[in-house]
């Protein structure tokens, strides 16, 4: 689905969600007909879910959402608030937060993200 398909409705529920918490910025995918890098008209905007320091410090990081997600994301969103943004994220690239945040998070939130796998292994988490 592209961004002429998107339905009314889907486009409220990530303006929403964008709105309370800062949740999505978007990136220009496609290839320039010269292959230079840069935003185009034939490119298509992607959301990303905006995940900065979530698996690693210093880190630049979003999750690319598909449009057909979103309505998911917002159900998540609407029942957990921002903690729901980042068990989507963390189950969509199948790891856990580093641990510095993991600790940090309640407890209801660290049981749904336990089970993944921890960003750079072990190093840093112990048994």
């Amino acid at each position: 689905m592209n961004i002429r398909e998107v339905c009314a409705d889907t486009l409220r529920m990530a303006i929403e969600m964008n709105a309370a918490d800062d949740a999505f910025f978007t990136q220009y995918q496609g290839d320039l007909p010269d292959g230079k890098a840069g935003k185009h008209d034939s490119a298509e905007p992607k959301l990303c879910l905006l995940m900065n320091d979530v698996f690693a410090w210093a880190c630049a990081d979003g999750e690319t959402v598909e449009w057909e997600d979103v309505p998911a994301i917002y159900a998540l969103w609407k029942g957990q608030g921002s903690d729901g943004l980042l068990v989507w994220a963390c189950v969509k690239r199948n790891m856990r937060p580093q641990k510095p945040l993991f600790i940090k998070l309640k407890p209801e939130v660290q049981d749904q993200v336990k089970d993944l796998p921890r960003p750079g292994g072990d190093d840093g988490w112990g048994k």
